[in-house]
């Protein structure tokens, strides 16, 4: 296979769609994306929907990692929930290191940045510069704060609640402690936490925050 086949400039926002549509299209486990910039405009996220739904309709994994701002800009946390419904993850952080979609883990789409082509993107399929890509993200999605509903490793919910429950806990707060944090009875978070206990199949605090850990609850 030749370098030319591995890298191919995009130019022009109807061949990016298209491109865009296409990937989408053939993806069939999972898609990550950081987003930076502007927050998008409600026509541009209603082309997200609708380019995105059959992709989530055949069962693709989704996890995008948003600029902070977004938090306060309505369009995009209605989007986050639409997102939340088809079962993706959404997370923010301050700051990204740029614009990124890597689609199943072989394709990644970053903007073309030559000054001379404002309206282009660069489309890599060499599987050294994917993989980098990749493990990039996974460091970013790591450090993020998630934002709308939280799903573990198997795609399962967990509520903020629970989560929040699981790091007092991690951090050896006792009963007592964490009642007066939350506001709640200690009758209340013994309740919680064999609840927790009893959905992670852990007998003990400790062997619930091992699992918790691998289900990415914490």
């Amino acid at each position: 296979m030749s370098f030319q086949s591995l890298t191919e400039v995009i130019e022009g926002p109807k061949q990016i769609d298209e491109t865009l549509d296409f990937l989408s299209q053939k993806v069939k486990n999972e898609v990550c994306s950081l987003i930076t910039g502007a927050a998008p405009s409600e026509e541009r996220l209603r082309q997200a929907r609708l380019r995105n739904t059959g992709m989530y309709a055949r069962g693709v994994r989704s996890r995008t990692i948003y600029l902070s701002e977004a938090r306060e800009h309505k369009a995009t946390l209605d989007y986050v929930d639409w997102l939340n419904e088809q079962g993706a993850e959404v997370r923010t952080l301050p700051d990204l290191p740029m614009q990124m979609i890597i689609f199943g883990g072989k394709t990644a789409v970053l903007p073309f940045t030559a000054k001379s082509k404002k309206h282009a993107i660069i489309v890599h399929r060499d599987p050294g510069v994917v993989y980098c890509l990749q493990a990039l993200f996974e460091l970013i999605w790591i450090s993020a704060a998630p934002l709308g509903r939280i799903f573990d490793s198997n795609g399962s919910e967990i509520s903020f609640q629970d989560r929040a429950l699981l790091e007092m806990l991690s951090l050896g707060r006792i009963d007592k402690e964490i009642a007066s944090n939350s506001g709640v009875s200690v009758r209340t978070i013994a309740t919680n936490v064999a609840k927790l206990m009893d959905r992670l199949n852990a007998d003990t605090r400790f062997a619930a925050g091992v699992a918790a850990a691998k289900r990415n609850w914490v």
